[in-house]
């Protein structure tokens, strides 16, 4: 399992991916560690707006890495007009991105406010 995944939807929820990036359908990966978490987004990404589109995926992956614990990677998949995409934030990507390892930026609210502040959020 990953995490809980009413407790995963609230996160997503307060960091309102939907008003980011889009409404989305998940899927999980459990067969095998690195466990993932896959956003399948409900409508096409346009060219214009993929870029800033990405960098919302990439913050909002960061914080869902920190907050639950086994999850290892969170891939998202949506269709632009050159076809479909995928984009995929590994915890080694979001430790990079922290400064930190990933998985210690949630073990305290002032160490997740150093995460936001570090990702603009």
């Amino acid at each position: 399992y990953v995490g809980d995944m009413s407790a995963n939807a609230n996160i997503a929820s307060l960091l309102r991916v939907s008003n980011r990036v889009g409404s989305f359908a998940n899927e999980l990966q459990t067969d095998a560690e690195p466990y993932g978490w896959t956003l399948l987004l409900d409508e096409p990404v346009a060219a214009e707006k993929e870029e800033s589109i990405k960098e919302e995926m990439q913050k909002c992956s960061c914080v869902l890495l920190a907050e639950i614990e086994n999850l290892g990677s969170v891939t998202w998949k949506y269709e632009t007009e050159a076809g479909k995409e995928t984009f995929t934030v590994t915890t080694a990507n979001a430790s990079k991105l922290a400064g930190q390892d990933i998985k210690t930026c949630a073990v305290s609210a002032s160490e997740l406010q150093k995460l936001l502040n570090i990702l603009d959020f």
